[in-house]
């Protein structure tokens, strides 16, 4: 074995001798040798520069995509902070409307309201007019045939009990015509006239009895019931 390694080793020198002597012998065969060897080493650079610039070109489009990337976040983040902004504004529109709308409403209701109160005093201003036109005078006092009448009145005016004296042969509506002239019930839309607080009876306006029919002389106390207390 080491025998035959010695001869293959003899016989590449041999060859490698041969080969530098044919190449001292013919002159134009080291240059194509020379050429070769210089296309053989561009053909190595430019795939070298070749690698490097494909190199390039990926990184070029990853850092575009990036880049894109980037763009469309913020692009993104824009328009959701348009929408914001919008929503915002449309909330602010939103609210003022509906405040200058509670505002119109409640001034409505207060110019109503005020109306109401006005058509009401004119009202009652009529009725006591009207009342005071039927009211009999009032009966000096020591006269005889006199029923001496007291009219308690509801929580809510100013006074407890208001007195008056009428004729024994006066009716019914002569104490309605009274008490409808009466400044103290004006805060009472709705009252009816009873005996006693507890009384279901209602002693009513077209009642055509006269006071002494009534037993109410010389004197008695009758109860103005508020309706809607």
């Amino acid at each position: 074995t080491a025998a035959a390694g010695g001869g293959r080793r003899d016989r590449d020198l041999s060859a490698a001798a041969a080969a530098a002597s044919s190449a001292a012998g013919y002159p134009h065969f080291a240059a194509s040798a020379a050429a070769a060897a210089a296309a053989s080493s561009f053909s190595s650079s430019r795939g070298s520069r070749s690698a490097h610039d494909e190199e390039q070109r990926q990184l070029s489009r990853a850092i575009a995509a990036s880049n894109r990337d980037i763009t469309n976040e913020q692009d993104s983040e824009y328009i959701q902070s348009l929408f914001a902004d919008r929503e915002k504004d449309e909330a602010r529109k939103r609210e003022e409307r509906e405040r200058q709308e509670q505002e119109e409403l409640d001034r409505i209701l207060e110019a109503s309201r005020v109306q109401a109160e006005e058509d009401e005093k004119k009202r009652m201003g009529r009725q006591r007019e009207e009342a005071r036109a039927i009211l009999e005078p009032e009966p000096p006092v020591g006269m005889d045939d006199v029923a001496t009448l007291a009219f308690r009145l509801p929580a809510k005016c100013k006074v407890s009990r208001v007195t008056r004296r009428f004729s024994a042969v006066s009716t019914v509506d002569q104490l309605y015509a009274y008490l409808r002239t009466c400044e103290e019930l004006d805060d009472v839309k709705m009252w009816t006239l009873r005996k006693s607080r507890g009384d279901m009876e209602e002693i009513g306006p077209n009642d055509g009895r006269t006071l002494e029919q009534l037993g109410f002389v010389p004197n008695i106390l009758l109860v103005v019931k508020d309706e809607e207390a």
